[in-house]
């Protein structure tokens, strides 16, 4: 874990290196507000807060690749005291080709980058591009996109390419763009969420990555059945109505119990609600789940309550 820190600023958690799309959409959120701490997993991001970090920055859905399993693991854990969703921030993912400065295009051998979802798989989503402008040359994986311009920094043959952002090429000196918007699906948008304990003091963001259609409030509820009973999910449903459901996710319960599952519902309003009327909105949803769903030991929390900007 490698900090930037300045005094009397909150802290926040990413997933690291510098230079991976997690600092970048970071950077681009909250600027200069927050000190930035690098972890080298979405997990120790999380387990962060409350200790080194105020605030921990995650990806939670790719638009390509789907749900992060990762961070919503993690999510099980959560208790709204500590970590509580207070915002998210849409990044559009804009892979680059990087080389060491004076490398061309015959030189390059290798390429390098990520395979994890949670850092977009950037060589499974340039594929076609690899193929048509540098078929003889081998991938490799990485850690992450970041290590991979770390590693083509450090190549002293000049033979190896990273993909990643334009980002690293401003913290890197010596890195060089050789191509830009090299993805195949020009639609690639990866989805972050802001953890925090509910009394931190969050500095205003500077952006959310992409506009949404209109500011609206959302929130996070996250439902374990007693592991005597199963889930009905139209009891559910009609539960939440009238708030909109936007989401639904399913992960295997931390109980010992087999084949029981958590859920996480996000939902949201038609961006009209003030913050107490969302709020008393939500918190009544979640007082009519646990009146739908079988006595026992049932949770029903909920996990963040934010406006999308």
């Amino acid at each position: 874990m490698t900090a930037e820190e300045s005094p009397n600023q909150p802290v926040l958690a990413y997933l690291g290196p510098e230079g991976t799309y997690t600092h970048q959409a970071a950077n681009d959120y909250f600027a200069e507000g927050v000190s930035y701490i690098s972890c080298q997993t979405i997990a120790s991001a999380f387990h962060a807060l409350g200790g080194s970090a105020h605030i921990a920055f995650l990806p939670i859905e790719n638009s390509t690749h789907g749900a992060v399993i990762e961070t919503l693991d993690l999510l099980r854990l959560a208790s709204s005291e500590n970590q509580f969703i207070r915002g998210e921030a849409l990044a559009s993912i804009s892979h680059c080709l990087v080389v060491r400065k004076g490398t061309k295009w015959e030189n390059i051998q290798t390429v390098l980058s990520h395979e994890q979802v949670g850092e977009s798989k950037a060589l499974g989503q340039c594929s076609a591009f690899i193929k048509d402008r540098l078929p003889s040359a081998r991938t490799v994986k990485t850690v992450s996109t970041a290590a991979a311009a770390q590693q083509v920094l450090r190549d002293s043959t000049s033979t190896s390419a990273a993909i990643c952002s334009s980002f690293c090429t401003r913290l890197y000196l010596g890195l060089a763009l050789l191509a830009e918007n090299i993805q195949d699906s020009a639609a690639n948008v990866t989805r972050f969420i802001v953890l925090s304990a509910p009394h931190v003091t969050l500095p205003s963001p500077t952006a959310s990555g992409l506009p949404s259609e209109q500011p609206r409030w959302c929130a996070m509820l996250r439902i374990t059945p007693s592991p005597a009973h199963s889930l009905n999910l139209g009891d559910v449903f009609a539960a939440i109505q009238p708030l909109a459901i936007a989401r639904v996710d399913r992960r295997p319960s931390l109980s010992p119990t087999l084949f029981q599952d958590t859920y996480f519902f996000k939902v949201r309003d038609g961006g009209t609600s003030t913050d107490l009327e969302w709020e008393v909105a939500v918190n009544a949803a979640a007082s009519r789940l646990l009146t739908k769903i079988p006595p026992g030991e049932t949770d029903c929390s909920v996990l963040g309550i934010w406006k999308a900007r």
